[in-house]
């Protein structure tokens, strides 16, 4: 039986360890920082283990990658390098979901060098869309087509009925990871031309994507498109776009988090006693009125515009005192947001994945080609 090691007990992990204990099957070990994590996502299934890891600690990792045949990191992404290096030494392979970063790309030679394989960007959202949009261009270009624009769009997101709070949104993977992606620029092509955005414009004009038998979503671009032009092999394609689906309103309301500084990662000690309308007004003009009134004036709103309503809703400006730790505004959003819009056990999420092709045959006559991908949760 083949003996499968899954670092983290995130959103994303249990049913990956679903999988491979009722699916596959395998013996599963689960390691978390928090044992009680681990506990919950390995569900006491007779084939699964759960095992307290601090990976601060040398060499904590590599007894448990000595009992693996693979290991699958789905911790933060800044911990995956280390995880690599570590599976490099032992020989073991590793699987992320996460982009490839610089420092990984930079353990290739000796991953190479050990014969072991470090395969990342394997998830949904990069993962199944590279290989669904290779299948179509691979199609054209063994016709003797060319690919002249490609356009990909992929959301993970609540069902309609479970988007039934103001923010229309649950998540369904790490609320920090998500905030954290909202600060990245993004890059993309154009009818030739290369468009980038900054981060703090991000979500002030988004595109509408309409999808059948789901509605009309936002969609705004995502990270840098341009090196996936080399990666598809459309090199020569006049627009290159990959971008993200959410609920409407999504957009306007990150814009108002950023806008206001919220997405700011670096840690404070916040005084005892600090409320959490209080460190997230902190920095705002000083002038007179309530934390509401305050975000309001600062966004150029009036309280009771949606998007105020939206952050009153999730806690953001609650009067109650936050824990005194050194914690920077993006987790204390983050682990509101991580109570406030998580998924029920009587709701679904929803993956919409959009790929859309103007391709060029042997004559030169042009063709539009999409495919979509709509699939409910259970």
């Amino acid at each position: 039986m083949r003996r499968v090691l899954v670092l983290g007990a995130g959103l994303v992990s249990r049913p990956l360890v679903n999988y491979f204990l009722h699916t596959w099957p395998a013996q599963v070990v689960v390691a978390s920082l928090a044992l009680d994590d681990a506990r919950a996502v390995a569900g006491g299934h007779p084939n699964s283990r759960a095992v307290a890891l601090d990976l601060g600690g040398a060499g904590a990792i590599e007894p448990l990658l000595d009992e693996a045949d693979i290991v699958f990191s789905l911790l933060p992404a800044t911990l995956h390098v280390a995880v690599g290096r570590a599976a490099i030494r032992r020989r073991i392979p590793l699987v992320t979901t996460s982009y490839v970063s610089d420092e990984m790309r930079e353990l290739d030679p000796a991953a190479k060098s050990a014969g072991v394989t470090l395969l990342n960007e394997i998830g949904l959202d990069p993962g199944l869309d590279h290989m669904s949009a290779l299948r179509m261009i691979r199609r054209v270009q063994s016709a003797g087509g060319r690919v002249v624009e490609f356009r990909s769009a992929c959301g993970s997101l609540p069902t309609v009925e479970a988007a039934d709070n103001p923010w229309r949104h649950r998540f369904a993977w790490s609320p920090r990871g998500a905030l954290v992606a909202a600060r990245q620029p993004a890059r993309y092509r154009e009818a030739g031309c290369v468009i980038e955005v900054p981060a703090v414009r991000l979500f002030q004009d988004p595109w509408s994507c309409d999808v059948v038998g789901v509605g009309t979503l936002e969609m705004i671009p995502n990270r840098d498109s341009l090196p996936y032009a080399e990666a598809y092999g459309v090199e020569s394609a006049l627009t290159m776009i990959r971008a993200t689906l959410r609920w409407p309103g999504w957009c306007e309301t990150l814009d108002a988090v950023a806008r206001l500084n919220w997405l700011d990662t670096v840690a404070r000690d916040w005084p005892a006693g600090t409320t959490l309308a209080e460190a997230m007004t902190d920095g705002l003009s000083p002038v007179p009125g309530t934390a509401v009134e305050r975000v309001a004036r600062h966004l150029g709103l009036a309280t009771n515009h949606r998007v105020v309503e939206r952050l009153v809703w999730a806690g953001l400006l609650d009067e109650s005192p936050i824990e005194s730790r050194p914690t920077s505004r993006l987790d204390l959003i983050a682990e509101n947001l991580a109570r406030k819009l998580a998924f029920r056990e009587d709701q679904a999420d929803l993956v919409v994945l959009h790929h859309e092709l103007l391709t060029e045959d042997r004559s030169g006559q042009r063709w539009r080609d999409c495919s979509w991908l709509v699939e409910r949760g259970v």
